[in-house]
C-alpha cells in the first residue's frame, strides 16, 4: 500500500511509520519543506523512508508540487500533520481514490486552525489533545476518526506543546489508524 506522508513533525512520522510497517510492510513516503525540523532529523539520523521530497515553501508551490506527486503515483493513503496549507477542492476531486487524513494538534470541532493550541491557551482552554479526522476541503471539518483530551490547567504553553506533539498525537495516530478506517 502506497502511503504519503506531508508535514513537519517527526513524532507522527514515526507513528504513522510504525503503523505502516507493521500492517502494510512498506515505508511511507515523505513530502515536507527544506526548512524543517523533520528534514533535520531525516538527515542526521539517516531516517529509513521510501522517498523524500523536498519542497519549497510557498501555498502556491506546496499546492502544485503536491498535485504533481499525487498524480506521478497513486497513493491509497495521504496524512497530513503539520501541513499548513489548506488542500482545495480540485485535489481532492482528482484524486479521489485518495484517502486524506489530517493529524490536527487540538480537540475538533472546537478548536479549528492552525494557531488552535495558541489561541485556546490564551482564551484560558484547560483541555488539550489532538483529532484524526477525515480531510475535506473546508478546513479541520471532515468525520472524526479518534481524539484525546487532557487536562493541561497550570501548564506553560510550551509544556502543551511539547506533550501534544510529542506525547498526545502520537498515540492519537495509532489507535485511530488501528480502527477500522477504510
Amino acid at each position: 500500500m502506497n502511503t504519503l506522508f506531508i508535514g513537519t513533525r517527526v513524532e507522527a512520522l514515526k507513528a504513522f511509520n510504525i503503523h505502516c510497517i507493521s500492517h502494510f510492510q512498506e515505508r511511507t513516503d515523505i513530502m515536507s519543506f527544506h526548512d524543517t525540523r523533520l528534514k533535520s532529523y531525516l538527515e542526521i539520523t539517516k531516517y529509513p523512508v521510501s522517498h523524500f521530497i523536498l519542497i519549497d515553501k510557498g501555498k502556491t508551490n506546496a499546492l502544485h508540487e503536491l498535485d504533481n506527486i499525487l498524480t506521478k503515483k497513486h497513493y491509497e493513503i495521504l496524512l497530513s500533520v503539520g501541513f499548513p496549507y489548506i488542500i482545495p477542492q480540485e485535489i481532492f476531486r482528482n484524486h479521489s481514490r485518495t484517502l486524506f487524513l489530517n493529524l490536527h494538534p487540538h480537540i475538533l470541532p472546537k478548536w479549528k486552525g492552525f494557531n488552535s493550541i495558541k489561541e485556546s491557551f490564551a482564551k484560558g482552554e484547560k483541555s488539550f489533545g489532538a483529532s484524526l479526522h477525515y480531510m475535506i476541503p473546508e478546513m479541520d471539518s471532515g468525520k472524526i476518526i479518534y481524539q484525546l483530551e487532557y487536562n493541561m490547567e497550570n501548564q506553560p504553553l510550551d509544556f502543551i506543546y511539547e506533550s501534544v506533539f510529542s506525547i498526545i498525537e502520537p498515540i492519537v495516530l495509532l489507535r485511530g489508524l488501528g480502527k477500522k478506517i477504510f
